[in-house]
């Protein structure tokens, strides 16, 4: 709706707060929007916004309630609350907060408006003003009173509301503001620790809006809410992780910045084709700042609370940050990663500091000897060399950067680069070739020899942050980095050259590039995943099919020792490369006829293999989860026992059946194709 009445003193109004339509005519409407950094305008309509009236400047407008029969009530940021009337001149002042308590919300209750004041409580209003305001001093049980925010009305109930209250213990009440004797009932939320910022009742069923969790709905005469915004339409994704038994993502969602998104930490179900909220049994509803899998386990770090982990078939979450930092070092942690050779060891980046955990993050220590990161958490990295795991982290104080890196584990550190901008993110080749992305404040580095030289990347825009990076495992080594402001861009020859990616179904509705949390490839291929801001994630392929596969997979045996050996049909000549995996040591990279490979521990393990073709093949990447089993006696006869049966592959998973059992006692392996559309 364009008017010259949002026109006022030669500055229009183009950006509206708040807004309310009349029930009783739907042609009468009340709008306001921000006019100046301390005044809101606010405009009425009679005729369905065909012509506007302008009713002059207030306080920043926080709440707009339509009063019925041409009414409507206007709560201000200085805790005013004013009646104004469509049509009709002027206003009519109906409270005005004696300390100028903003108001937090209001609701119309049967003839009483129902106003919050953040710590100040509610107030009971006449709406017509003849009535003295009742203030409602016992609005939350407790000593200490936190802050009334949402509030709603029973619109079947009379003198029946609903309101929350934050900041001590978050808390949904209900109260009969008719009964001035009435004690407030606390109501059980659907997830501990939500913030409601909107509540509604209407013919019984009621609704929460919350900051970080989405919509949640409760019919009528149930006594359970259940989530009401499903999908990923609008997820604010901030990390995700792939599962290492394939069976789906984890991903972390809800804004570390202002709260926005339906987030918390959702799972990728690959049965159902939908997104399972993984929260409560002892997970806390927040922002999913980071995610990880180790094995089967699922970690989560949630923002200002600490990291949390969910172990293979509990269905519970465990608090794992008892040690792990002060709460105000909590609050800046941005990134966390296993040892991939000892797992029970961790890096944390914080900022001013990186923290190295162990005992499977049991114990914490703050890593000393570093300089201190005032502006940036500290960005860490694990990748293989020759001789052995490097771990590397990197930071900067706002205005300079420097790397670090550690050979033994996080024991000891060494300065690997300074005089570099400050570095905001890592990622590395998990192939052994000593590929290093570090994105900065100011540009795109790399290095080709572990870190210890680096170079500016000249094909990627220089002097904007490169805030995710991403290092794919497949043989081709496609490159990606997020430039603010620019986009995506890759290379598909390990570094080379660089170029824009395609950004089509990702762009916002004003057409730009939307904030790129995360970059990953998925494992063993060459599909790049984004974790993008409100918009979900964003999947491009880097390379185009070429005519056929190279070559297919056949599980030869698996033995309770752990030696597990596949067999290779190839088309031409393959090389078959070990991508990635969990604990697992070769003892052959390529061969002809046969791959064979040790696997440490118990349980399942999953590895992946490409299948390298020549020119004109498509390389084919497969994942091979092997279950070892438990050493068991021979039988009569001396065969295993248990028969080596292998487990089935899961609901929609392909790829080529075991060609020679599984030995050893109860062990299996199952092969899966990764395509396109895994």
């Amino acid at each position: 709706m364009e008017s010259e009445s949002f026109v006022v003193e030669g500055r229009r109004v183009d950006t509206f707060a708040a807004v309310a339509i009349d029930e009783d005519d739907c042609y009468r409407i009340l709008v306001a929007g921000p006019w100046s950094t301390s005044q809101d305008r606010v405009f009425s309509s009679e005729d369905g916004g065909a012509s506007w009236s302008d009713r002059g400047a207030r306080s920043p407008v926080t709440r707009l309630v339509p009063l019925g029969d041409g009414g409507f009530a206007l709560g201000t940021q200085a805790g005013e609350v004013v009646r104004v009337s469509v049509p009709g001149p002027g206003a009519t002042l109906l409270y005005r907060h004696p300390a100028g308590v903003g108001v937090a919300d209001m609701a119309l209750a049967a003839a009483e408006l129902i106003a919050t004041f953040g710590g100040d409580g509610l107030r009971v209003i006449d709406p017509e003003g003849a009535v003295t305001t009742r203030e409602v001093t016992d609005f939350a049980l407790g000593e200490e009173l936190g802050f009334a925010e949402a509030v709603a009305a029973d619109p079947d109930v009379p003198g029946r509301i609903l309101y929350f209250v934050s900041d001590v213990t978050p808390t949904l009440y209900e109260l009969d503001v008719s009964d001035p004797a009435a004690v407030p009932s606390p109501l059980e939320l659907p997830e501990p620790g939500l913030e409601v910022i909107s509540l509604l009742v209407e013919s019984g069923d009621e609704w929460i809006g919350t900051n970080e969790a989405g919509v949640f709905w409760r019919p009528s005469g149930s006594t359970e809410f259940v989530p009401a915004s499903e999908g990923l339409g609008a997820f604010d994704v901030a990390d995700f992780a792939f599962d290492p038994t394939g069976s789906g993502a984890l991903l972390a969602g809800g804004a570390a910045e202002r709260g926005s998104g339906n987030g918390a930490v959702a799972r990728w179900d690959a049965v159902t084709g939908q997104w399972e909220r993984w929260t409560g049994e002892g997970l806390p509803a927040g922002s999913g700042r980071r995610v990880a899998f180790r094995g089967e386990e699922a970690w989560v770090l949630i923002d200002a609370l600490g990291l949390y982990r969910r172990a293979p078939g509990t269905g519970t979450w465990e608090d794992r940050s008892a040690g792990f930092a002060a709460p105000a070092d909590r609050r800046s942690v941005g990134s966390f990663l296993f040892h991939p050779a000892e797992p029970d060891r961790l890096l944390a980046g914080a900022s001013p500091s990186l923290f190295l955990g162990t005992s499977g993050g049991g114990e914490w220590s703050r890593v000393k000897g570093l300089p201190e990161t005032s502006q940036y958490p500290w960005a860490v990295a694990a990748f293989p060399t020759q001789g052995g795991i490097r771990l590397m982290a990197g930071g900067g104080d706002g205005r300079s950067g420097w790397i670090y890196g550690s050979d033994d584990g996080g024991g000891s550190w060494v300065l690997l680069k300074e005089e570099i901008p400050p570095v905001l993110c890592l990622a590395a080749s998990q192939r052994g070739t000593d590929r290093v992305l570090a994105g900065t404040a100011e540009g795109l580095w790399s290095s080709d020899d572990g870190g210890e030289s680096w170079l500016r990347v000249a094909d990627v825009p220089a002097g904007l942050p490169v805030s995710a990076v991403a290092v794919s495992d497949s043989d081709e080594e496609g490159l990606a980095a997020f430039v603010q402001g620019k986009g995506v861009f890759v290379s598909t020859d390990g570094g080379t050259s660089w170029v824009s990616a395609p950004v089509e179904g990702c762009r916002a509705d004003d057409g730009s590039m939307p904030s790129i949390r995360r970059l990953r490839f998925e494992p063993g291929g060459v599909r790049l995943v984004a974790a993008l801001r409100h918009r979900g994630l964003w999947f491009v392929d880097l390379f185009s099919p070429a005519e056929g596969p190279a070559g297919q997979l056949s599980v030869v045996s698996v033995e309770s020792s752990g030696e597990v050996v596949l067999g290779l049909e190839t088309a031409g000549a393959v090389e078959a490369v070990l991508l990635s995996s969990d604990l697992v040591n070769w003892s052959e990279e390529a061969v002809a006829e046969e791959l064979a490979y040790s696997v440490s521990g118990e349980g399942v393990r999953p590895v992946y293999v490409r299948l390298r073709g020549p020119s004109g093949r498509e390389s084919a990447t497969y994942q091979v989860v092997v279950e070892v089993p438990e050493p068991s006696p021979p039988t009569d006869g001396g065969q295993p026992a248990g028969g080596g049966t292998e487990p089935p592959p899961a609901a929609g998973e392909t790829g080529t059946s075991p060609s020679g059992g599984g030995g050893g006692g109860g062990g299996g392996c199952f092969l899966r194709a990764l395509g396109g559309g895994w």
